[in-house]
């Protein structure tokens, strides 16, 4: 097994629309022949893209490149190779040597990209066209990127003969969910690539699990179990190396393609007080996203289900995208003021009597059938209360403003601060970024995350989400700026670090609409005394400036000890050393201040207090002794200033 760090983007990095919905992993059997499987993908995972394809002799390499291709240029040259394509922002046209179109590729979206003698690529709209190229090559080529940004380069291994059928197989994940990939040709890795979010993955090869944050990617040998992790969906891509593909004198082996994935829109109305689900029209019942809250579930084999939650948010429509063929259960769970049931028009309920409509709760809903042909649905849900006693037609009792309440918006700018890293943050030096750069907005409320392109522009350089649900969104930052490596936001009580640290908890509810300033900073080497790990914002609570042992938060306002000083009394003994031992770092500790362990003149405890090195009688280096620098008034830390005769 080998990790790579792909991009080196904290947070999230690359975006693929997703749905937030549970996994239940079913057992199913793979179809096999010649005893190995046809497919890897298990439960609910989905080949999104599969070719065949003749790996290099002798020994290959998995490996990944990210390449971004700018709009409003002339189509790119790319990479003529076999290889995976997944787009992670933008959209991509590819075109073959003619300029003919052949394939127009979302976010989200992937190909197979066969070899051919050239190829091109063009970004569409304003935006930059991301993607990811997933290939096998010699090990000789894994350098060899072009113009892409190496992401991960795996370990050798020995390439099957033949003509191979490779798959990519792709999953989304809730947190504490996981996803089986089954191996089909012993001994060669599955490569698996996080795109969204944070994932655990275990091989049955008994290694240690291996965390990856988006934009990371590790191989792994034999059976491998993917788990979310962290408090947002995750989603990952793993490609599989399959079986060998008879020639025209063999037996054909018929290899599944990406299935033709669903959608379910619904357009939500509240209806007048005493009016009957079978009255019900779209004039009658005006549109309110308040009227009923909804959940859709997948049915599974076995009677399971699995719940997809809320759906995402547009204008007009709420949406869950992305389904596989199957069987799917509208549920509500719960209401707006003055409504207590939903019915819709043209489905067939699971339980009890459709026609009269459905309270929330687990009993009963309206089943919508996804399959080849029919694949799209777009359905009216109308809410109204159940009170057959009163005469149709009695005007809606319920206020105007009880329309899209509880909904907010979040306005994010972002600003460049590549001069600067954590440790020096100055909000001086930073100016708003030049794109490209994203931001993305994830909740358990939106089936797939919003981006930067879901936005409207706002006053003094905002980007606003709007007609938002109240509840928690995770704020994340899936592509930085050119020449920053981290980003952080001031904390508020709307807006806090994730415990992970893979972005920011953003509360929409009573505080209205909520401004974020976002800074990306440069790289910044860590001091010598500081921790290992850097959170995306230093922390007030837990800031140790000087590294002494003691949070400048104590050294101020408890001790009374400077807190960019390790050593405040300048005894050679640390403030926290100090407290700990229950001496006062205030007050020298004349044991240890008359010590001068290199015999240079200094005591060790002046030397903590200049700076210079007590173990060391010449710290610049320029000949003369610390203690005789100091003596005769030249600098003990400047190899160019030293002592001048008379």
């Amino acid at each position: 097994m080998k990790i790579g760090a792909g991009r080196w983007r904290p947070g999230l990095l690359g975006l693929i629309p997703v749905l937030a919905f549970g996994l239940i992993v079913v057992a199913t059997p793979s179809v096999a022949r010649q005893g190995q499987p046809i497919s890897s993908a298990q439960g609910h995972a989905q080949v999104v893209a599969q070719g065949v394809s003749t790996l290099p002799a002798g020994e290959a390499v998995w490996r990944v490149v990210y390449h971004t291709i700018e709009p409003d240029r002339e189509p790119a040259a790319l990479a003529a190779d076999p290889q995976f394509m997944l787009v992670d922002q933008g959209a991509l046209l590819l075109e073959d040597a003619a300029g003919e179109p052949e394939k127009l590729l979302g976010q989200g979206e992937a190909t197979f990209a066969g070899p051919e003698p050239e190829r091109f690529g063009t970004a569409l709209d304003d935006r930059p066209a991301g993607y990811y190229a997933l290939d096998v090559v010699a090990p000789a080529e894994v350098d060899e990127a072009g113009a892409g940004f190496p992401v991960y380069a795996g370990t050798p291994f020995a390439s099957p003969s033949g003509e191979r059928d490779l798959k990519l197989i792709r999953d989304v994940l809730v947190p504490e969910e996981s996803a089986t990939i089954a191996p089909t040709e012993p001994g060669a890795p599955i490569l698996v690539l996080a795109t969204l979010g944070m994932i655990t993955v275990d091989a049955a090869d008994g290694g240690e699990p291996v965390a990856l944050r988006v934009g990371q990617a590790a191989e792994f040998s034999g059976e491998v179990t993917v788990r979310g992790e962290g408090l947002a969906p995750a989603t990952f891509v793993a490609a599989v190396i399959g079986r060998a593909v008879p020639d025209a004198a063999g037996t054909p082996v018929a290899s599944p393609v990406a299935a033709d994935l669903g959608t379910v829109a619904v357009r939500l109305h509240a209806c007048p007080v005493g009016m009957r689900p079978g009255e019900s029209n779209t004039t009658l019942c005006p549109p309110d996203f308040n009227a009923v809250s909804l959940n859709l579930i997948h049915m599974l084999d076995g009677g399971q289900e699995r719940n997809l939650g809320a759906p995402t948010a547009d204008e007009f429509d709420l949406r869950w995208t992305n389904l596989p063929a199957g069987d799917y259960l509208l549920r509500a769970t719960g209401f707006g003021p003055g409504l207590d049931r939903f019915f819709i028009a043209g489905l067939a309920g699971a339980a009890g009597d459709a026609a009269r409509g459905y309270p929330a709760g687990p009993d009963g809903g309206y089943q919508v059938p996804i399959a080849a042909g029919e694949t799209s649905f777009q359905l009216d849900v109308y809410a109204f209360l159940s009170r057959d006693e009163l005469p149709p037609g009695t005007p809606i009792a319920r206020a105007a403003a009880a329309v899209r309440q509880d909904t907010g918006a979040i306005a994010v700018r972002v600003f460049a601060c590549p001069t600067v890293g954590l440790f020096s943050f100055d909000p001086l030096a930073c100016a708003l970024a030049t794109p490209p750069f994203d931001v993305s907005l994830a909740s358990v409320v939106l089936a797939a995350p919003l981006t930067l392109a879901n936005t409207s522009p706002g006053a003094e350089g905002y980007q606003r989400w709007t007609d938002l649900a109240a509840g928690t969104y995770i704020l994340q930052v899936p592509l930085l700026p050119a020449a920053t490596v981290a980003y952080f936001v001031i904390e508020s009580p709307a807006v806090t670090l994730l415990a992970d640290g893979t972005g920011y908890a953003v509360t929409v509810g009573e505080a209205g609409d909520i401004a974020i300033d976002l800074y990306t900073v440069g790289p910044e080497p860590l001091p010598p005394t500081a921790v290992a790990t850097v959170a995306p914002t230093p922390n007030p609570a837990t800031l140790d400036s000087d590294g002494d042992g003691l949070t400048d938060d104590a050294e101020r306002n408890i001790r009374g000890t400077n807190p960019t000083l390790w050593d405040t009394d300048g005894d050679g003994i640390s403030d926290g050393t100090e407290t700990q031992a229950g001496t006062d770092p205030l007050t020298p500790n004349t044991a240890t201040a008359a010590v001068d362990s290199d015999s240079d003149g200094l005591p060790d405890a002046d030397e903590a207090a200049i700076g210079t090195d007590p173990a060391n009688p010449d710290t610049d280096g320029d000949g003369w002794l610390d203690g005789n620098e100091i003596l005769l008034g030249s600098g003990p830390l400047d190899p160019a200033s030293f002592p001048q005769p008379p």
